[in-house]
């Protein structure tokens, strides 16, 4: 296995949360009210394990549930919108526009591989790169925009990610 690597190492000039949030925040066109919450987001279980801060509950799992649905809610929506009618219909379309592997290349689009917080094994095994973790991260992170900002700005920012995803036109 190759050399265990942390964001740190790769961006010598990202010395701190600090310098890397606001990057990630000009890309997702959202600014956080709490920092705290973006960083939560960010934060896998296992890291929050190894640091301790699982009683707490300082992971993005439960950031995860809410970005999930707030998903499901924004694609039905819009679907609803654009001619779709029957459940089925907007279930299978909303099952194509959340695949793990479209949310893993927006969420390495928004260069969140080297921001998401991981336990040493973990940077060991490059979990960084698996498209879970990325989806699982994004996902997350839409999430916490939700906890930050509400509803209508996490929606503006979930349209405006998925902005090429999404359908124009009824079916």
């Amino acid at each position: 296995m190759g050399k265990c690597v942390n964001r740190k190492e790769l961006y010598p000039t990202l010395n701190s949360d600090a310098a890397i949030l606001p990057m990630l925040e000009e890309k997702l066109g959202y600014f956080f009210f709490d920092k705290k919450i973006l960083s939560r987001a960010l934060t896998r279980p296992s890291y929050a394990r190894e640091n301790q801060e699982t009683t707490a509950g300082q992971d993005q799992e439960a950031y995860f549930v809410v970005g999930s649905n707030l998903l499901q809610m924004v694609f039905a929506e819009l679907l609803l919108r654009q001619g779709y009618q029957t459940r089925s219909q907007i279930r299978e379309r909303i099952k194509e526009l959340a695949q793990q592997e479209k949310l893993a290349t927006l969420g390495q689009t928004l260069g969140i591989a080297y921001r998401i917080n991981l336990s040493a094994e973990d940077r060991q095994q490059h979990l960084e790169e698996d498209p879970l973790a990325l989806a699982e991260t994004l996902v997350a992170i839409l999430g916490a925009v939700y906890f930050d900002g509400g509803f209508r700005t996490a929606r503006e920012v979930t349209l405006r990610l998925f902005q090429n995803e999404l359908p124009e036109s009824p079916l």
